[in-house]
């Protein structure tokens, strides 16, 4: 079975976190925007020893593609019943450049 994810987006706050073993990790949203013009939004998961770096150059509102696999997991809310979460563990970022930003490296 195939577990392949490409979704290019718009970051939304990304956050640099430690596992219980100390290991680094970035999680983050990422706002999709649909040719209808609708958002769908992803919780994203970067782990690894990048992912300090990674955590510095996923600005707010920065436009990326990544890839990466797709977890399932339920998550069990207090005040109600479980739900099925999904989430993208991202192997691969690359950043998409906008006019302005070619620009300032030429």
């Amino acid at each position: 079975m195939v577990n392949t994810s490409i979704l290019q987006g718009f970051v939304s706050g990304a956050t640099l976190d430690r596992d219980k073993n100390g290991s680094p990790y970035v999680f983050f949203d990422l706002c999709h925007i649909d040719y209808k013009k609708e958002k769908n939004w992803f919780k994203c998961f970067f782990f690894g020893g990048v992912a300090e770096v990674m955590s510095k150059r996923l600005k707010e509102g920065r436009n990326i593609v990544c890839q990466g696999h797709i977890r399932s997991r339920q998550e069990n809310h207090p005040s109600a019943k479980p739900e099925p979460s999904l989430s993208i563990i991202v192997q691969r970022i690359d950043f998409i450049q906008t006019e302005q930003e070619n620009d300032l490296h030429q």
